[in-house]
Formats: C-alpha cells, structure tokens, sequence
C-alpha cells in the first residue's frame, strides 16, 4: 500500500459514509444564521459575515466560509453539504498523515516503523466514518465543528513536521561535523598552532572538539582561515582565536 492508495480508500470511505447527505435541507440554526442571516449573504467586506451571527454569536471563520458558499450555491442546501464533507475529507487525510509520520519517528520500534502507513490508514478510516462525527458533517451549521477539529489536527501536524525536518537536518550536520575534521585536517600549512571545530547545539551549549598532534607553524593564520573557508559546508564560518594562533571554526546546528 502507498501513500496515494491510503488516501484514495479514506476519501472513498467518506463519501460512501456521507454521499447522502447532499440531499438534506437547512434545518434549525441553519434556517436562522445562514438563510435567513443577510450578513453572510456577502462577501465583501469580509467582517460583515465573520461577526455578523442572527440569533447567536457569529464564528468568524465558519461565517465566513457560509458567506462563500451563498456566493457560490445560494439557497441551495447541496453546496454547503459538500462543503462540510469536504473539511472532513481534508481532516482525515491530515490525521493520515499525521499518524503515518509520528509512528516513524526513532520513539517507535521497527515493527511499528514498518506497519506505519497501513496503521494511519485504519485509525483515518475509523474517523472519517466514525458515528461521533455525524452531526459535524450533515448539520451545516456545525460545520464549526469540523473547522475546529481541522485546524487542531493541521496544528499538530505542523508541529510534527518541524521536528522530522529537524531529525534530519541534526542527522546531516552531524554527518558534516565529521566531514567538517577531514576539512581542518586538510588545511593548508603554515597558520595555526592547532585547529578547533566548535558546534553550537539548538540548546545552546558549546562543544569543543581538538585536532591532537596537528601543528602548523605560526606564519599566516589568517590564509589557513581562508582556506577553510572555501571549503566547508554551508553554515560553517571559520576564524582567528586564541590571539592569532589558532584557527576556529564555528557551525551552528538548527532545526
């Protein structure tokens, strides 16, 4: 199974699950606060529909996809259903997403690892079709509720997202720190007495690495600091220290 297919069974599962409600009317508090509701009968200024409630204090940002979708369908109930379930649709799949990337971080066995994307697919399906979320999907006005429940999901799997970039790019500029003593091994002859390599962590902290035993004369520091330069990784600076008799090299780790 693929990441395509996965998504392609929970969107299939959400219209088999919901394809009917496109037939429902506007019941309730969609007759007061979308029908009968001049606010959200416009688009511009967009504030008008976003504070404008009837009967009830307005939510901006449902009030003013109901005013999107009077502009799009009018009085026609068929819109605003394909308008929740497509919110519905877009949450399950982040949650998808989301699951499928947490159960591969390195907090996680191998077995976990391996089963990760066909475990995501069964924890979306369960929710796009699960009963608890019925009244968020076929009762227009409560779209509120699917808005809220999309925008947690897309939050977290933001989050989710930083710290994976943030894995690999601390696997590669370790990767580099490595690389980074064969380029200091490498220097030109002939300016430091020794050479440094410093790595400042995202906590802050400074670690301290020394090349033994690797002694130049003290003639022209500054070409060995050249040198070096020209031929680290992007993110790495090296400098003069220790008054002139010694080259540092400074990388700082993000993410």
């Amino acid at each position: 199974m693929n990441r395509t297919l996965s998504t392609l069974l929970v969107t299939l599962c959400g219209f088999a699950a919901y394809g009917n409600s496109f037939q429902g009317a506007f019941v309730f508090d969609d007759l007061i606060e979308i029908a009968a509701n001049p606010a959200v009968h416009r688009l511009w200024p967009p504030w008008v529909p976003m504070f404008g409630g009837n009967d009830v204090a307005a939510r901006p940002l449902p009030y003013l996809s109901f005013a999107i979708d009077y502009a799009l369908y009018g009085d026609s109930p068929f819109g605003y259903h394909a308008t929740n379930l497509a919110i519905h649709l877009l949450c399950a799949v982040l949650l998808l997403w989301l699951v499928n990337q947490t159960l591969r971080t390195p907090a996680f066995s191998a077995w976990w690892q391996e089963r990760s994307l066909e475990i995501a697919t069964a924890v979306a399906v369960i929710w796009v079709v699960h009963p608890l979320t019925t009244q968020a999907v076929t009762y227009i006005y409560q779209r509120m509720e699917s808005v809220a429940a999309l925008l947690i999901v897309a939050a977290v799997a933001c989050a989710a997202a930083a710290f994976s970039t943030g894995l690999r790019a601390e696997t590669a500029t370790r990767r580099r720190s490595w690389q980074l003593l064969k380029y200091c091994r490498g220097a030109d002859k002939g300016g430091a007495s020794r050479v440094r390599k410093h790595a400042v962590g995202t906590d802050g902290d400074e670690k301290e690495h020394r090349d033994p035993g690797h002694e130049h004369d003290r003639k022209q520091p500054w070409a060995v600091a050249d040198s070096l330069q020209q031929r680290l990784p992007v993110g790495c600076q090296a400098g003069i220290g220790g008054n002139g008799r010694c080259v540092h090299v400074v990388m700082r780790i993000t993410g």
